[in-house]
């Protein structure tokens, strides 16, 4: 197993990949649109995090086949906070068979890496309440809840 800077000529197998995650994605969160309503809108996202000089994608590839993704950003913080770079990890997708075998822990090393050269001071992230798979791995990586999302239906 291999853990690879993306390229734009990884695309068509990084868009099949994108859109496994977001169907799994779908059962945690069920207000999210139908895959077909929006899936132009999962490939412009992909592209920009392809092609920009302050996002990231890396991959995990087993005999060529990416069988895994991690997608990340840099970005400042509010001057009120500091104006400090932060490293954001945005999508974090391992697929089935190949889950549970530390690929996805090499993937976040890989784009710690990438956030340190980028001056970034802190990474943050985002997973919803019942990933309950999610919240181990990052415990386990050191990762600490440091806000609370709330809301309510009105």
């Amino acid at each position: 197993m291999k853990i690879r800077e993306a390229t734009i000529k990884d695309y068509d197998e990084l868009f099949k990949l994108k859109l496994e995650s977001k169907k799994e994605e779908r059962k945690l969160n069920k207000e999210l649109q139908p895959i077909k309503k929006v899936k132009s809108y999962y490939s412009k996202y992909l592209k920009n995090d392809l092609e920009s000089e302050w996002r990231k994608v890396f991959v995990a590839t087993e005999n060529k086949e990416i069988v895994g993704l991690i997608t990340c950003k840099t970005y400042r913080t509010l001057y009120i906070a500091g104006y400090k770079r932060v490293g954001y990890i945005s999508n974090v997708y391992i697929k089935k068979g190949f889950r549970r075998k530390g690929i996805a822990e090499k993937l976040i090393n890989k784009a710690t890496i990438w956030f340190k050269k980028r001056k970034a001071e802190k990474i943050s992230l985002e997973i919803y309440e019942n990933n309950s798979a999610a919240k181990y791995l990052y415990k386990k990586l050191n990762f600490k809840n440091y806000s609370i999302k709330m809301r309510k239906e009105i």
